[in-house]
């Protein structure tokens, strides 16, 4: 979004509260029209930092982490946003809106705070591009393994019980079959451990398992997923960026539809990607679409060949025209404070 935005319009001032940098923090701090480094200073010296510059329009872009949060208490502009990393209500009575969409909250939606202002953009409450220097997705890994290989490449704690009973339900109903893991929290041998003791409860075997720890370089993860054949998206928390490395590496993505905003995430990128039909309604569901996928190695071959250019012509990754939407949401937030 910083590379897309109209500077005719908006100048960007960027303000890191991190007391580290990395490569991300160059990416923005050259993207962005002003830097400013505040993760030295205390609240209320970021908060006169922020007022001295005079910024008219203030987007949180680090969710629920108390530190930001009390920052985003003070009014330190005319009109404070949430945007991304916002995956339940903001409870900030200071935010005057927090950007969303029809897919994670619709209006009739029973868990909607009816107190909280929404912002329902029809690109999505967020965009994607494709990850930089991605590898070719090359050939499907069953063409060449002889069985299919299912992926789960997520926060470990996003691994729930409910999850693992429906990836050993559909290993077991295709004992060739095996799912490769990678997490973070997988770099601990005690963490390895309880998981593939949790698979064996399960029936299925620890050599059907390959288990991931952390993966430093970019390229590598992107290796990492392009390992497998089919995607399964973890439940009841979906996926938010891994869905859309897996789908640039074509690797179609399993979900399922969730009761509450953190699992409609899958729905919200895979309907915006063009493939709705990748979508369950329930459990049963779930574990019948893996298992159909995974029985026409044809499809999934075609699909690994096709998806990238599906994906350019995309909602999901049309930056620049989410960008011009945000914008425009932005200017007409400020017009309206301003009276």
């Amino acid at each position: 979004m910083l590379k897309h935005h109209d500077r005719a319009r908006f100048d960007i001032f960027a303000f890191g509260q991190a007391k580290t940098s990395d490569g991300w923090t160059y990416k923005v701090r050259e993207r962005a029209d002003a830097w400013r480094d505040l993760g030295g200073l205390e609240l209320d010296a970021q908060a006169d930092a922020i007022r001295s510059d005079g910024i008219d329009i203030l987007v949180n872009l680090t969710g629920y982490l108390a530190h930001h949060r009390a920052l985003f208490r003070r009014r330190v502009a005319r009109v404070q946003l949430a945007y991304i990393n916002h995956v339940a209500p903001a409870g900030l009575s200071t935010l005057d809106a927090r950007i969303t969409d029809k897919w994670l909250e619709p209006e009739e939606a029973p868990f909607v705070d009816a107190k909280e202002r929404l912002v329902r953009m029809t690109t999505g409450f967020s965009c994607l591009s494709p990850p930089e220097g991605a590898p070719e997705p090359g050939d499907l890994p069953a063409s060449r393994n002889g069985y299919v290989t299912f992926g789960v490449v997520n926060n470990l704690a996003k691994v729930s019980m409910s999850s693992l009973d429906a990836w050993a339900r559909i290993l077991l109903g295709l004992p060739s079959a095996r799912i490769i893991i990678k997490a973070y929290g997988l770099s601990s041998a005690g963490a390895r451990r309880d998981l593939i003791g949790a698979f064996e409860e399960r029936g299925i075997g620890g050599e059907r398992v390959t288990l991931i720890g952390r993966i430093a370089a970019d390229r590598d993860n992107l290796h990492a997923i392009a390992a497998a054949d089919i995607a399964l998206d973890p439940f009841p928390f979906n996926g938010g960026l891994s869905t859309g490395d897996a789908l640039w590496m074509g690797v179609p993505v399993v979900s399922i539809l969730g009761s509450q905003l953190v699992g409609r995430l899958g729905f919200s990128f895979l309907d915006r990607a063009g493939f709705p039909e990748w979508i369950a309604p329930s459990v049963d569901a779930y574990v019948k679409l893996a298992t159909a996928l995974a029985s026409d190695i044809e499809v999934l071959a075609a699909l690994r060949r096709s998806m990238r250019d599906r994906l350019s012509r995309s909602v999901l990754f049309d930056a620049a025209g989410h960008t011009r939407e945000f914008e425009d949401v932005c200017e007409s937030l400020w017009r309206e404070r301003a009276g």
